[in-house]
């Protein structure tokens, strides 16, 4: 997964695919609910190859049985849901994997109203963004109205298919996403569209938002839990994000959905801080090794201006951390003017990061 930033004024954040690797996003809750409802439409587009992606560098294909005979509820999230024998409950992202052979059932909870939602879902924005949208019906979910998706994708080892289920309410948007590789069609489309709509949804819940992290950190008073998706989590003044472009500082920290191979740690942390496109002119002003928690990577500090706002100057900080082929990265954002007091800051909570 690449932690890059960013889409839009602050009231989301969304980590786009980079490379053959990546495969990260993030919706943030916001101040203001009219602006999260007109955001909400803007993002479509970075959702859907996200969510898709998780099955496309599947290895080797085997058969495996329908339907396990009972829900499974996803830590973390407000979701239960029957996943089809074989699939384990991930521990890089809420939902179910089996890395044999690279199918996933994963599940993206957003705080964007679903009648907003669901307007993306048309031909034009799946085409866009390189998707095929093979159906889409209505259904109902225990009552509660829904849809169901079926989509195509190029993976990275060849074509990927995903029976997404999409249900909520005027506060919430899930997303179920079960997706395989094309050339398993005819063994496990029916079990994973079966799993799509087996889903159920405690709208009412009490979750713990950080359940089924694979790290921990310590919040600081200057900054505080914001919002999560998937396995990324954003901290930020006062737990909100603004609902308009700002220099507010934030912060985020997030691991890798799979196993990749970074053959230059150095080449590859700088590549993540350099692709992103919110922030442009950017200047490295310190790159050195660093080890948190026992595990080693690489720190960097630098200099930019977002596009949204030129005439800003932001202090970008940076900490990539490997362990084996899975990766975990953390990167603060904040003015350059409260450099000295935001450093600190990004230092200290990514010296708290653990992994569990």
């Amino acid at each position: 997964m690449d932690t890059n930033l960013f889409l839009e004024p602050y009231a989301s954040l969304v980590f786009r695919p980079r490379g053959h690797h990546s495969c990260p996003f993030v919706f943030i809750r916001g101040k203001n609910s009219n602006f999260i409802r007109m955001f909400a439409v803007k993002i479509l587009p970075f959702v859907f190859p996200v969510i898709l992606c998780l099955s496309g560098s599947f290895a080797n294909a085997r058969s495996l049985p329908f339907a396990q005979p009972k829900l499974v509820k996803v830590p973390g999230t407000k979701v239960s849901l029957v996943p089809p024998d074989g699939l384990k409950l991930s521990e890089r992202f809420p939902g179910f994997w089996d890395e044999e052979t690279g199918l996933s059932i994963s599940i993206m909870e957003m705080p964007a109203p679903y009648s907003e939602i669901i307007k993306g879902f048309t031909k034009e924005a799946m085409d866009a963004r390189g998707m095929r949208l093979l159906s889409n019906r209505e259904i109902s979910f225990n009552g509660r109205a829904g849809v169901l998706l079926q989509l195509g994708l190029e993976g990275q080892s060849g074509p990927v298919l995903s029976w997404m289920a999409a249900i909520g309410n005027e506060k919430e948007t899930v997303l179920v996403n079960a997706s395989f590789p094309e050339r398993m069609k005819a063994q496990m489309s029916s079990a994973m569209e079966k799993s799509a709509l087996s889903v159920q949804w405690d709208a009412e819940a009490k979750i713990d938002p950080l359940a089924s992290l694979n790290f921990s950190f310590d919040e600081d008073s200057a900054l505080k839990f914001a919002g999560r998706v998937s396995n990324t989590v954003v901290l930020a003044k006062d737990g909100v994000l603004a609902n308009e472009p700002t220099t507010d500082p934030i912060f985020v920290i997030g691991s890798s959905f799979r196993s990749v191979t970074i053959p230059d740690v150095k080449q590859f942390a700088l590549d993540r801080l350099t692709e992103e496109d919110k922030i442009f002119g950017i200047a490295i002003k310190k790159q050195s090794d660093v080890t948190i928690a026992g595990l080693p990577g690489i720190e960097i500090i630098a200099e930019a201006r977002w596009k949204d706002l030129p005439d800003a100057l932001v202090v970008v900080y940076q900490v990539l951390l490997l362990d084996g082929k899975e990766y975990f990265i953390m990167q603060g954002f904040a003015p350059r003017e409260e450099q000295e007091k935001y450093l600190a800051v990004f230092t200290r909570i990514a010296k708290s990061f653990r992994k569990k």
